[in-house]
């Protein structure tokens, strides 16, 4: 039977015969059969494939956005400097740092909000230098596998070595290096420390290690201490010059109407990155398409209006808005009536700062870090606020105090910070801080430890603020409306804190005259209205009074047109005696008591008797 199989194979040509001339049978034979003495064949067990090495798995690749460079971005001229100082030159020149006797950047994290170009500034890197670049997603270090994760680590770093000098980048690297204080996973905790433990073990020259992220917050802080970490970048959204480059840049190629103004256009998109700039575009140009194949004109005629755009701005939401960053208000000072006196203190103090910081650098004027602005309710502490991020340029964050207070130990400080760290990202920026007086109450209570931490933290953030001494287009300014100043923590003032204080008052009978001209600007008033008798008949109104005054007028016109068949038809008018009825209505809202208390409190205020000691 041995024999029949030995012939069997023979005939197949698997085992060569004797004298035959075909060697390439035999390699087959002993790749895949063993020949036993006896004459018999057994086929050999097929062994299992070698797992490829880890190191193998983060081998330096191009990045995945071919063709992009430097010249692809516009209005980060002074951040791609940066870069180019603190990635190019220590990996090409390292003996350059040798000689001074220093160390090399290791780590450059680069943060800014969702859309702002962090990826593709990291992709860029990788086309612009001639240097072995490993991208890496932080999802792909993770795995549920205990101590896998902290192996991909060492293989990247292992690799990055191996091909030194070379450029590793973690895109959202706060996934995988979070706050060790605030995870629950031991693993997530050893993933840190293998990090920290593999940025220590590289030489300086070897390897630069880029990381990005929107939530710089939530990154351990020992991971950006110097020799990690030691350099950040903020790509925070663009101001106006930079988003008129931007458009410039991203419009070069596009057929744009005459009517289309790119500066115009560049004031009426606060708030915009550069990626929900260019999905603003996309927008247009498919708005243009539809537009063009109804008219069946010719392809010349096809290019971007200005009303594509403007159709477009009502369906796309810049990512920011979104996610709760900041995004500068629409208020002005036009829309604002009265308050003259208030509004040029806030233009001196905030406004022209910010608009000519290097005349009054020559005279040693600072923009204060904080305006305290307080008094009675409904005067128009918000609007103001609102009106001097609008008249600045500056993205504008809006946060009542009760939503930070958290009844965990930490979580409200957390929430503090995040605000600040949220407010930098956003530079150049406002932070307004309604109800301000329930974060930094008195701390004279030694048994409301939980209030005095809150203040403490508040205090950090406040004196940590640079922005005094940084360009404007990095500034930060608080804004803090109270009802009752002597409510407040009493360091809160302290110069380099909330030390510019503006009382706004209740307004005067001129000033309620000229609030509802502003409120009735869009309202069919009969002509026997005399806003003139109205606002002096409206003693102690503010301005939310005067409002909700004007609201209630206009309700009671509607109101006889609502049970016509045809409530469109008509002439409708607000009257003087539908201004009556709701001046027996609504009533002032601070009383005369309450009036008296705030006057004497700014008149103590004014002479230096400090808050809180009364």
């Amino acid at each position: 039977m041995n024999r029949l199989l030995v012939d069997r194979y023979k005939a197949m040509n698997i085992v060569n015969s004797p004298g035959s001339d075909i060697s390439n049978t035999a390699q087959v034979s002993t790749e895949n059969h063993t020949p036993i003495s006896d004459g018999s064949i057994k086929r050999k067990k097929k062994l299992p494939k070698e797992a490829p090495s880890p190191q193998s798995r983060w081998q330096p690749r191009k990045a995945s956005h071919d063709g992009l460079k430097f010249s692809s971005f516009a209005g980060i001229e002074k951040i791609i400097g940066e870069i180019k100082s603190n990635i190019e030159r220590p990996l090409k020149h390292p003996e350059l740092y040798e000689r001074l006797g220093i160390e090399a950047p290791k780590g450059l994290l680069i943060f800014g909000p969702t859309g702002s170009g962090k990826t593709s500034l990291a992709h860029a890197i990788a086309s612009e230098f001639d240097i072995p670049f490993i991208d890496v997603t932080s999802t792909e270090v993770m795995s549920g596998v205990s101590g896998e994760s902290e192996a991909n680590l060492r293989a990247i770093f292992d690799s990055a070595l191996k091909h030194a000098p070379s450029i590793i980048f973690f895109d959202e690297i706060d996934l995988i290096c979070g706050r060790r204080e605030s995870t629950q996973r031991d693993m997530d905790r050893r993933i840190v420390s293998q990090l920290m433990a593999s940025l220590d073990s590289i030489k300086p020259g070897q390897v630069v290690v880029l990381g990005a992220t929107s939530r710089p917050e939530h990154i351990e802080p020992a991971l950006r201490r110097a020799g990690r970490f030691d350099r950040e970048i903020n790509i925070g959204l663009p101001d106006e010059a930079s988003k008129r480059k931007i458009l410039a840049l991203m419009t070069a190629k596009s057929p744009l109407s005459r009517d289309v103004d790119l500066a115009l256009l560049a004031r009426n998109i606060p708030g915009f990155a550069p990626a929900d700039i260019k999905a603003l575009l996309r927008e247009a140009g498919h708005r243009a398409i539809d537009r063009f194949h109804q008219s069946g004109q010719p392809d010349s005629m096809l290019h971007i209006t200005a009303a594509d755009i403007q159709t477009a701005l009502a369906t796309v939401q810049p990512a920011a808005k979104r996610e709760g960053f900041a995004i500068a208000p629409e208020t002005t000072w036009d829309s604002i009536g009265a308050l003259k006196s208030v509004r040029d203190q806030l233009r001196m103090a905030v406004v022209e700062p910010l608009r000519n910081p290097d005349l009054f650098a020559r005279i040693g004027i600072t923009t204060p870090s904080g305006v305290l602005l307080w008094g009675p309710p409904g005067c128009g502490k918000t609007l103001l606020a609102k009106a001097v991020a609008n008249e600045t340029h500056s993205n504008f964050i809006s946060v009542k105090g009760p939503e930070l207070l958290n009844k965990y130990v930490g979580e409200s400080e957390r929430a503090v910070r995040t605000v600040f760290e949220r407010a930098k990202i956003s530079a150049p920026c406002i932070i307004f801080f309604d109800e301000l007086e329930s974060l930094c109450a008195h701390r004279s209570d030694p048994s409301e430890n939980h209030a005095a931490r809150v203040v403490n933290q508040f205090l950090t953030e406040l004196d940590g603020l640079e922005s005094r001494r940084n360009p404007p287009t990095d500034q930060v300014c608080i804004n803090g409306p109270f009802h009752f100043v002597d409510m407040i923590d009493a360091a809160m003032l302290r110069p380099g804190r909330l030390d510019k204080h503006i009382y706004v008052q209740l307004p005067t009978s001129e000033e309620r005259s000229e609030i509802l001209v502003k409120l009735t600007a869009k309202t069919p008033v009969a002509d026997d209205v005399d806003l003139k008798a109205i606002a002096h008949s409206a003693e102690g109104y503010s301005g939310a009074d005067l409002s909700n005054l004007v609201r209630i007028a206009s309700e009671l016109a509607i109101q006889p047109f609502l049970s016509l068949s045809e409530p469109g038809s008509g002439n409708l008018f607000v009257s003087r005696e539908h201004f009556d009825s709701a001046l027996s209505t609504v009533r002032p809202s601070v009383s005369e008591r309450e009036h008296l208390e705030y006057d004497l409190l700014s008149r103590n205020f004014r002479v230096g008797t400090k808050p809180g000691n009364n």
